[in-house]
Order: C-alpha cells, then structure tokens, then sequence
C-alpha cells in the first residue's frame, strides 16, 4: 500500500469537517449555511465524478484553480443564471477560506473569479474602449445579453 500523499485529502471528510464548521458559526443564517452546503456539496460532487483536472483518486485529491476554473466553465456552458453561478462563487470562496485556514490550500482560488455583472463591466469596457468591427461589437452584444440571462 503506498503512503498517501501529504498535499491531498479526502473529499468527504474535508465536506464533513466544513458541514461541522458552518453549524458553530453562528455568525451565519441557517438560509446561508444550507446554500453554502449545498453549492459546496455539488462541487465536489461534480469532482468526484471525474470533472476537473487532477489525475489524483477521486476521493483524495488536491483541489486546484484549474479544478475551480473548470467548474465555473462548466456552469456557464450549462446556461445557469448568473445569480446562480454568483451565489455558488460566493459559497466556494467561503469553503476555500476554510480550506486556506487549515492548511489545505495556499490561496483561496475563487476570490479570483469576478461574479458575472463584473465579468460584464470589463466587457461593456473592452467593447466601448476598443475598434471593433460591427460583427465582433455584436458577438459582444450577444455574450453579454446571454451572461444577463
């Protein structure tokens, strides 16, 4: 058998020991909490169904920002509303300061992942600061009327 690696962890165990965390802080509402366990539950869920970018066994692995970067991919390519993309970064940076504050992880990857209104904010930008032609102005137009959705 070999020795597991110092750098993973087991994904049930860390959701378990987040779940304990959430209900001894009682700086949160129990709407909250419930929201941040479930948006967490359907990360690693979605992880440990083989999504990501970890060659790792799937129950014990190191969460990545690339795994992070392909989840939040994956959620716009599924069409979900931005409030919901929005409320799930929300509850993964929360776990990720979890994480961090135990020693999990280095940097807390979701805080460098923009909600999606300001993910429009720089494209608005982009398209009045720069010399599109018409198509690429409209192309815009249309990712911005979907991320709106």
């Amino acid at each position: 058998m070999q020795p597991q690696n110092p750098n993973t962890y087991n994904l049930s165990n860390l959701l378990d020991e987040f779940t304990a965390f959430l209900r001894a802080d009682n700086g949160l509402s129990a709407v909250s909490k419930r929201n941040y366990l479930s948006d967490v539950k359907q990360f690693i869920n979605w992880l440990q169904a083989g999504n990501g970018n970890n060659d790792l066994d799937k129950s014990n692995r190191i969460i990545s920002e690339d795994d992070l970067t392909s989840y939040y991919n994956y959620l716009v390519n599924e069409n979900r509303p931005a409030k919901s993309i929005n409320r799930k970064l929300s509850s993964l940076r929360h776990f990720f300061d979890y994480c961090l504050s135990h020693g999990l992880i280095t940097d807390n990857y979701a805080k460098g992942i923009p909600n999606i209104s300001q993910i429009l904010t720089v494209f608005e930008n982009f398209a009045l600061e720069t010399d599109l032609t018409e198509g690429e102005k409209n192309d815009i137009d249309d990712f911005l009327v979907f991320l709106n959705q």
